[in-house]
């Protein structure tokens, strides 16, 4: 069982991000993805971010604003911060074109 978990856990170490879902923003922190029915959920450093199918953003932390898909970067314009992901090829939400730029 030790060598089971062990191997397990050399296997999931060795899979790249964009296997495991992450994407990283320009402050330098990795965002956990998820997609679900209404956009996309990030998740990282301490905070939540809603993106909306809508092009809308909601965040607990951060407050709320726009988002915009360019062809490199994904644009987070919050109120009063703004913040990119990259790379675009990484992004869950990248087939919501009413959201591109």
């Amino acid at each position: 069982m030790r060598t089971a978990t062990l191997t397990l856990a050399i296997c999931l170490m060795a899979l790249p991000a964009a296997a495991r879902n992450f994407i990283r923003s320009d402050e330098g922190r990795d965002y956990a993805q998820t997609r679900n029915q209404y956009g996309v959920v990030l998740q990282g450093a301490g905070e939540v971010i809603y993106l909306g199918e809508s092009c809308d953003i909601e965040s607990p932390q951060r407050g709320t604003g726009k988002w915009g898909l360019g062809s490199e970067q994904v644009l987070l314009d919050f109120t009063e911060s703004g913040l990119t992901l990259a790379p675009t090829e990484r992004f869950l939400g990248r087939d919501i074109v009413e959201c591109a730029l």
